[in-house]
């Protein structure tokens, strides 16, 4: 038996796709968007179609960005001859919110670093080792994972 309407069905299926949203919380969030204004529901949706048509990867670090080079590899104030490792683009936001004092792998040149991203486009290992190899006399590299 059918409890919602078909478009109150398919938002749910479509909302619990999103990871970490079940069935529950997407048919909490689904009553929500149905009960917001209109022009809200819009710029949302909005929202949602330009990030994933203008977010793409840094041709540097690899993190998700909606220009060429990510604000952290465009920032003159950073050390570009230091490397600090990250696994995926929450661990660099993670890492950024601390300003490098909370985490005691990180010594404080770090927190001026260029972060790389080793998941992005899928060949990040690669390209980190061809900077590494490319630059192997400046570069110091910190791991974070």
């Amino acid at each position: 038996m059918d409890y919602y309407s078909s478009q109150i069905s398919k938002l749910i299926e479509e909302l619990s796709r999103l990871p970490g949203i079940g069935a529950k919380s997407a048919g909490r969030l689904a009553f929500h968007i149905i009960n917001m204004p209109k022009e809200q529901v819009e710029q949302l949706a909005a929202t949602l179609v330009d990030a994933r048509n203008n977010v793409r990867y840094c041709k540097q670090c690899c993190t998700l960005t909606d220009k060429e080079l990510c604000p952290i590899c465009a920032s003159e104030e950073r050390d570009h001859k230091t490397i600090m490792v990250v696994e995926n683009s929450r661990d660099l936001a993670a890492y950024e919110k601390t300003d490098g004092t909370d985490l005691s792998v990180c010594q404080s040149t770090a927190a001026l670093a260029i972060l790389y991203i080793l998941s992005g486009t899928g060949n990040g290992r690669g390209k980190l080792l061809y900077l590494i190899l490319w630059h192997i006399h400046d570069v110091k590299c910190q791991s974070l994972c």
